[in-house]
């Protein structure tokens, strides 16, 4: 915070300071971290309303959450699945990677899946991503669909394990503590519908991911916001595996109807939400690939990793996301995040 310097008004503005300091810390030390979508709440223009009785995968489970871009990431499915290579998809635009290397996009709603409510793109974040691995295909996938096991690899989940299974669908109960607070982590507590769509090419995989709703709320942070997103998985060669990504999650924070006595400071809170988004979602790939790339894990399961294992693997993935910054492979056309 920058504080207009007057010598007359030194002493005052010192006690203001103090008073500001201690109103802030009493008031976050008992909450451990105060949510931003608390604060900056709005009225949206366009409700997007949960269908309570309807869910793509089991119409007799009634907590399916269906968001605008649920029927975009199914028609993404259909068309990867059909298709022999990533490449064969034009407007996908696969990059050229060595294994170990990773692109991050932010992915504008209107141009990817065509949503032309304004208020619908305001408040959706879109992410894309691209990275190679050095494994084949089966140990990168059945490493990525080890749900029980997940939080001793991936940074900031603290625990996710199967709450059911049937057929080609798995739900997943997560906690995880994430970004999205003014004033530092918070914990959060999700269920994921998981899909593994059916494929006769052996070359290929694909997991659908959907939000569920959870039947009874236990924690003050449940998540009960929209995400759809796909994980696409491709050989690329004996020891190769190439990993598309791409999701769509629902902030409710629209920075264009914050408040009054909050307009200076929406357009950073926006900006900082996005960032954590988009990067929250890099560090759980740069963890698979710091666990493919690391001779210390490569050929170890996940389920033996120790607390120090994670903490090495945390480490090494601050220290990638830095550079990946610094080489703008984190690409984020702010033009489009605040049009």
């Amino acid at each position: 915070m920058i504080l207009w310097y007057n010598s007359s008004l030194e002493i005052p503005m010192k006690k203001i300071a103090i008073l500001i300091a201690a109103i802030l810390w009493t008031c976050a030390r008992p909450l451990y971290a105060i949510d931003v979508l608390d604060v900056f709440k709005f009225h949206r223009d366009t409700e997007v309303k949960l269908q309570d009785n309807v869910s793509l995968y089991d119409p007799v489970q009634s907590h399916g959450v269906v968001s605008p871009f649920t029927a975009y990431i199914g028609q993404m499915v259909s068309r990867l699945a059909s298709v022999k290579a990533l490449a064969d998809i034009p407007e996908i635009e696969t990059p050229p990677l060595n294994p170990g290397e990773i692109i991050v996009e932010y992915v504008d709603p209107k141009k990817y899946a065509g949503i032309q409510d304004e208020v619908i793109r305001r408040n959706y974040v879109g992410v894309r991503e691209f990275f190679v691995v050095n494994r084949n295909i089966e140990d990168v996938f059945r490493m990525a669909t080890d749900y029980d096991h997940l939080a001793l690899l991936l940074p900031g989940m603290e625990q996710s394990k199967i709450i059911d299974r049937r057929a080609n669908r798995v739900d997943v109960e997560n906690w995880r503590k994430t970004d999205a607070s003014i004033f530092g982590k918070r914990k959060s507590y999700y269920l994921t519908a998981n899909i593994f769509w059916p494929s006769e090419d052996p070359n290929k995989r694909i997991i659908k991911s959907q939000l569920l709703r959870g039947e009874k709320k236990k924690s003050k942070y449940q998540l009960s916001l929209y995400m759809d997103c796909i994980w696409y998985f491709e050989s690329c060669g004996e020891q190769c595996t190439k990993i598309f990504y791409i999701g769509f999650s629902l902030l409710r924070l629209d920075y264009q109807r914050t408040p009054p006595f909050f307009p200076f400071i929406s357009r950073e809170v926006r900006k900082q939400v996005v960032e954590g988004v988009v990067e929250g979602g890099t560090r759980s790939s740069l963890a698979a690939i710091v666990k493919w790339g690391n001779p210390r894990f490569r050929d170890r399961p996940i389920a033996s990793f120790s607390p120090d294992d994670k903490k090495a693997i945390a480490e090494e993935v601050e220290t990638r996301l830095k550079k990946l910054k610094e080489e703008g492979r984190i690409r984020i056309d702010w033009d489009k995040v605040f049009d």
